[in-house]
């Protein structure tokens, strides 16, 4: 699903523009396209769940929710925590940017058409799932802290070397984005974990 919402869009606007329609246009229709596949997704997921609902019966007294933001407040005052929080934080801001910035690096800056764009979509897909087994070896030979540590900084590092280095040759780029989905996959895979 993820291969396909990242590598459709450009397409859908190519498409757009092809028959005669603007750049806003085409990503006007991408919005469109995906609003109506969430509702139906959306729908089947209710139509296949109604009904079916687990009822919890609660055993022992109901525990006031004031009890419940404390706790959380005890687990945030560790210090190993809010620096997970904070690391969480600062890469989802960059994963965002990274993913918003690939869009417009290859329309404005390198010119790709749309389909190397859905090409390089899909290579940053394929590159994520080949990494998952590797980060989850990696992580269980060595501590996960560690690898998360390290991804982290090798995906750091590379997002401000390619920043000076910049993208004279398409293989420059899936070399950033193979090095930055190191760090997004350690990311997404790890920290729920190291959290508990």
């Amino acid at each position: 699903a993820v291969m396909i919402a990242s590598s459709a869009p450009p397409m859908i606007v190519n498409l757009t523009e092809k028959s005669g329609g603007s750049t806003i246009q085409g990503w006007r229709n991408v919005g469109i396209i995906f609003a109506i596949l969430t509702f139906v997704a959306i729908a089947l997921c209710w139509q296949a769940t109604n009904g079916k609902e687990i009822v919890w019966k609660r055993s022992g007294p109901k525990k006031p929710m004031r009890n419940l933001f404390r706790d959380y407040l005890k687990v945030f005052k560790l210090k190993s925590v809010k620096t997970l929080a904070a690391s969480v934080l600062l890469w989802s801001l960059v994963s965002s940017m990274q993913s918003g910035g690939l869009t417009f690096l290859m329309t404005n800056n390198l010119g790709y058409s749309a389909e190397r764009q859905s090409s390089v979509f899909v290579f940053l897909s394929v590159m994520s799932m080949v990494l998952l087994p590797i980060i989850n070896k990696l992580s269980a030979k060595f501590d996960k802290k560690k690898v998360y540590m390290y991804a982290m900084l090798v995906s750091a590092i590379n997002l401000i070397a390619f920043y000076f280095i910049g993208f004279g040759a398409f293989a420059l780029l899936l070399l950033e984005i193979a090095l930055y989905c190191f760090g997004n996959s350690t990311n997404w895979s790890q920290y729920y974990s190291m959290m508990y």
